[in-house]
């Protein structure tokens, strides 16, 4: 459809190309939208460069500021500084408690999980596997219990990624009783890359009872 500006000139399709000088768009106190490349056409849509002392500066008042793609939101910047990350791969999540699943060096491996938070569903509830979507850099945190331990127990908490690496909190119990373990790993994934935790007690016979209390992971880079 063509339009017309301040100047009357019509303009329908066309390449417009300013050289030099300030191009300035919606500098009035008007409430008009402006619309910068929103047709339904697949195109690139270029902002500032990279060249020299270039900036780019985003203003915005009270509003947010929202960035998209075919998929969803995939940021939003709020007026109040908050940044949120709707497609971020992040899970975290509790299982309840195992019965009689190590104590003799078995390792158990968690599943079963509550599926209590997973919004891009890259985590599998029932196995206890988080896939890396993407390649990157992920930061995991496990917390579990290991109930009604009877003493002098080798215990050890396990984050373990499939390409061979693994963090472990290792503890050696005294006394009987309840005990709590966690564990933290940061591990340099590629895409569809697993994670899984495991317990391993050691020491006497199979019934040691055990949940997790969060197992959660997040893509941070």
């Amino acid at each position: 459809m063509a339009t017309q500006n301040s100047w009357n000139n019509q303009v329908t399709e066309a390449n417009i190309t300013f050289n030099g000088g300030t191009f300035s768009a919606g500098t009035d106190a008007t409430s008009g939208a402006i619309n910068i490349g929103t047709g339904a056409a697949a195109r690139t849509t270029t902002i500032g460069n990279t060249t020299g002392a270039s900036a780019t500066n985003i203003n915005y008042g009270t509003g947010d500021i929202t960035i998209a793609s075919g998929t969803g939101t995939t940021m939003t910047l709020s007026d109040e500084g908050y940044i949120q990350k709707p497609l971020q791969p992040c899970f975290a999540d509790t299982t309840g408690n195992a019965l009689n699943v190590t104590g003799d060096g078995t390792v158990y491996t968690y599943v079963n999980f509550n599926n209590a938070y997973d919004p891009n569903g890259d985590f599998n509830h029932t196995t206890g596997t988080f896939t890396a979507p993407v390649s990157g850099l992920y930061s995991f945190d496990a917390s579990v219990y290991l109930y009604d331990m009877p003493a002098n127990r080798t215990c050890r908490l396990n984050i373990v990624e499939s390409g061979g690496d693994q963090a472990s909190d290792r503890f050696f119990n005294t006394n009987a009783g309840d005990l709590n373990m966690e564990c933290s790993a940061t591990f340099q994934l590629d895409a569809a890359d697993t994670v899984t935790i495991n317990i391993q007690v050691s020491g006497g016979a199979k019934q040691v009872d055990t949940s997790c209390e969060n197992f959660g992971g997040s893509l941070i880079n």
